[in-house]
């Protein structure tokens, strides 16, 4: 589960920043290679906290 931060500009060039507010239970997010859910996860997880540009 994620949570959109507002990073304060609205021009394409500027990514998006998200932040991990799930996962705190099972040792964060698990990521994946794909957007599938049945593809490869990487091997270590996103903690609770952690700020993802996209």
């Amino acid at each position: 589960v994620v949570m959109v931060m507002d990073n304060g500009y609205h021009d394409d060039e500027m990514p998006q920043i998200w932040e991990v507010i799930g996962g705190a239970d099972k040792g964060g997010v698990i990521v994946r290679v794909d957007e599938e859910v049945s593809s490869t996860p990487f091997p270590e997880r996103l903690t609770t906290g952690s700020l993802v540009a996209e």
